[in-house]
């Protein structure tokens, strides 16, 4: 693992205007890796480049610093998602995974009416790490070899943006560069 789980809130300063641009965007139905039907937008570089651009470099921003190192990112996806909570947690292993192919992934809640079950679990194994609900214009970003699911237990449907970074490179990812912090003092 190379990322922390990390949440950020209010990421948009306008995140009206886009959830107004997501409702003008078509949407394809699709099955994920464990045959679960999700319905998702064309990738944001060609949708709208801007906004793509817009969000990778937000994205980065959070765990780098531009100035001080280069950082470059290929095979990027950025998208809008739509999918149900139309499971039990403790029956959603049909949609528990991880984000194998990304380095880095993360969500950006986009429901205004927050249903907080519409959130997101992190796994270790069997174990639950953590949960996280679905607040408006909330990011969370987490490596992509973190086992999760949607967090859920009705039919109502999730607006989400979901980013995957498969290639990053740099020179250290936020946990190997705080492995470098070691205090030389015996306990």
């Amino acid at each position: 693992m190379n990322f922390p789980i990390t949440y950020h809130n209010n990421f948009f300063k306008d995140p009206n205007k886009i959830v107004s641009f997501a409702k003008q965007v078509g949407f394809e139905k699709f099955k994920n890796i464990n045959n679960v039907e999700i319905t998702r937008s064309k990738c944001f570089s060609l949708i709208n480049p801007d906004l793509f651009n817009f969000i990778s470099n937000k994205l980065f921003s959070i765990f780098y610093d531009f100035n001080l190192e280069p950082v470059s990112w290929q095979k990027t996806g950025i998208f809008f998602q739509k999918n149900k909570g139309e499971f039990k947690e403790r029956d959603n292993n049909s949609f528990r995974h991880n984000d194998k192919d990304s380095v880095l992934s993360g969500i950006i809640y986009l429901n205004k009416e927050t249903n907080l079950d519409l959130g997101t679990t992190f796994y270790d194994k069997e174990d639950i790490i953590c949960k996280f609900s679905s607040y408006f214009n909330s990011l969370l970003m987490y490596d992509g070899s973190i086992d999760h699911t949607i967090t859920s237990n009705n039919k109502d449907i999730r607006l989400s943006i979901i980013c995957f970074i498969d290639i990053l490179q740099s020179k250290q990812t936020p946990l190997t560069r705080s492995e470098r912090v070691n205090l030389n003092y015996d306990f």
